[in-house]
């Protein structure tokens, strides 16, 4: 008689498919390689728990002894069950196999995606590793056609009246406009959004991006590559960009003086320059671009602007609750009495969990 399978035997019903290989055919090896290991069972876990809780992003961080273990859930970091470290090793070696990455190289920075099918949605997987001090940190980042992601800075929640000013800015002639974020708090969502507002088709737009961060491109803005993994520069593809005179120039990532001081010049060719950069603040960011080696006497004049975006959390329509303002809340705010019926707050248990 068959023995009985137990709760904790049974797999999630995901699905993986393995790709980046040269072929179908070794797609397909990569998969069976991947399905042999004893720690596929753990990955499909994996996965299907961090879908399950909704999460955007899991991170592995690996040390001597263990590999911990977050979620990154509505845009914050939130702690799931430590592993200890055979299994997290080998776990590691599936998600590379799947992304047809080198699962001996611990140290340098690899990037691939994988395909995961999990209740009726397909998610395309990019799984990053790198090598840090305590050994070695991956992140398998989900994306989904069924993820409502905002397109424009409408739907970003900005009032009319910014928004207006956002849009004059991207208009002028030249100049140079500085984008940033914090790390993980929606900075790929502001960028894109602030460039598909802006008028791409009269005006000539040209984006610079290194292959080995590579972001998704935007509708009509063409892209021009460079590897820094192979020692190549933004400064080795600029020379010949500029010759198709772009009218806007978009760089996402600012990451030395050099390219600084190029873009500042080409300001004064009438030019218009789109730079981000990670900051928790715009004035942050101000002070970060000098800190990288803007030039001192060029960039402050040419500087229309420093928009800075982060992400709020909003609360569950379906099980927000309701609560009558206090007096001196709406005092401090600003808001005259009666004029809002209720705040709201997140709902809690009896157990105060959220």
């Amino acid at each position: 008689m068959a023995k009985k399978k137990k709760p904790e035997d049974e797999l999630p019903p995901i699905t993986l498919e393995a790709r980046g290989a040269d072929s179908d055919r070794d797609n397909q090896v990569n998969e069976i390689k991947a399905r042999n290991s004893p720690a596929f069972p753990f990955v499909l876990r994996l996965l299907a728990d961090a879908l399950d809780r909704r999460a955007e992003i899991i991170l592995l961080d690996y040390t001597a002894q263990a590999v911990a273990v977050r979620y990154q859930i509505d845009g914050l970091w939130l702690n799931s069950a430590t592993l200890d470290r055979p299994t997290g090793d080998v776990m590691l070696a599936v998600l590379k196999t799947l992304a047809n990455k080198n699962i001996m190289d611990r140290r340098s920075r690899q990037q691939g995606e994988f395909i995961a099918k999990y209740k009726k949605q397909k998610y395309t997987c990019t799984l990053t590793s790198q090598g840090v001090q305590t050994g070695e940190r991956a992140t398998v980042l989900f994306d989904s056609p069924a993820f409502v992601k905002p397109k424009l800075i409408a739907d970003l929640g900005m009032r009319e009246k910014i928004q207006e000013q956002i849009k004059d800015l991207f208009n002028l002639p030249q100049g140079f406009i500085l984008v940033s974020a914090p790390p993980g708090a929606g900075f790929t969502t502001l960028f894109a959004s602030l460039l598909r507002s802006s008028d791409r088709f009269v005006r000539n737009f040209a984006e610079v991006q290194d292959v080995q961060k590579a972001d998704k491109p935007v509708e009509n803005v063409p892209l021009t590559s460079f590897d820094s993994g192979k020692g190549e520069t933004a400064l080795d593809v600029l020379p010949k960009l500029i010759r198709t005179y772009p009218d806007v120039l978009v760089f996402r990532d600012l990451i030395n003086a050099a390219t600084l001081e190029a873009l500042v010049d080409q300001v004064d060719l009438d030019r218009l320059i789109v730079g981000g950069i990670r900051a928790k603040e715009a004035a942050e960011a101000l002070l970060r671009v000098q800190a990288l080696g803007a030039p001192r006497d060029k960039f402050p004049p040419v500087a229309n602007a420093s928009i800075n975006g982060r992400l709020v959390r909003r609360l569950c329509d379906n099980c927000k609750v309701p609560y009558a303002p206090p007096p001196q809340v709406l005092h401090q705010l600003g808001i005259p009495q009666g004029k809002v019926a209720a705040f709201f707050r997140p709902w809690e248990d009896r157990e105060g969990r959220t």
